[in-house]
Order: structure tokens, then sequence, then C-alpha cells
């Protein structure tokens, strides 16, 4: 590697797990401690796939690009933690509908204002002017990523 290369590769490497890092650790100082970082991240995409009508297993597992059986493990686990309830579909019962409960709701809701405090503190960080340059790089970014998933 170069030392861009380097460079770029310390950083996202070293910025994924730090970002991991920094969520987990406010799951933890919170009240819901009881939470990992990726039972969260199935419970925001629960929240995400209900707000579509959209909430069947197999749209959530999508959303997270996991199996169905590696979601039902964790389904399983938030569900005896009482933050998500499934229901098989009135209408075919072999679709399987996941739902939030009111404690699924509210961890979320202080999830997403976890992110929201975190970029709005990232984006203070930066001068007007170079703030501007990071947007146009995370769009270049975002679009090299999707990019690579299509690939794979």
């Amino acid at each position: 590697m170069n030392k861009e290369e380097r460079i770029l590769n310390e950083f996202l490497v070293e910025s994924f797990n730090e970002i991991l890092k920094v969520e987990e650790a406010a799951l933890k100082k919170g009240k819901f401690k009881n939470l990992s970082i990726r039972e969260m991240h199935v419970i925001e995409a629960v929240v995400k796939n209900e707000k579509q009508g959209k909430n069947t297993s197999s749209n959530i597992a999508k959303t997270l690009d996991i199996t169905p059986g590696t979601l039902t493990i964790s389904v399983n686990s938030l569900e005896r933690k009482g933050y998500l309830l499934r229901e098989r579909d009135i209408h075919d019962k072999r679709v399987i509908n996941i739902y939030t409960t009111d404690s699924g709701k509210e961890v979320e809701e202080n999830h997403a204002k976890f992110h929201e405090n975190m970029v709005k503190e990232m984006l203070d960080f930066f001068p007007e002017e170079k703030r501007k340059i990071l947007m146009e790089a995370v769009v270049e970014l975002e679009k090299f990523f999707k990019s690579r998933k299509k690939v794979d």
C-alpha cells in the first residue's frame, strides 16, 4: 500500500470501530444496558420497515443484509427482552411480521437522537468551507460503497 492507501485504510477501519464503540458505550450508559449494538441495529431496521409497511421477517433480513435464520436468532432474543413482537400475517400464514413494542420504539428514538447529536457535533467541528468539501466526499464515498455492493 502506498501512503494515501494506508492513511485511508486506517481511517476507515479505525473510524468504523470507533463509531461502534461510541454507540455501544452510549447504549450501556442509558437504561437499555441489556442491548448489544447489533440488537439495536435490528430494532432500527424493524422500525424503518414498519414505517414503510414492509415489516416482514424477509424484508427486515434484506434490509440488514443477513439471512432469515440470523434474523430469527436476534428476534428471539429481542422478543424475550420485550423490544419486539412477532405475529403471523392474517392474510398469509407463511409470512411473519415483526413489530416494535413501546420499549422498542423508545430505545430506537434514543438511538436516533444519539445519531443526530453525533452528526451535529461532527459537522460543528468543521469550519463551513471544509464542511462543504466533506459533504461532497461523503456523497462520493456512498456512491462507491453502493456500487461495490452491487458487484459483490
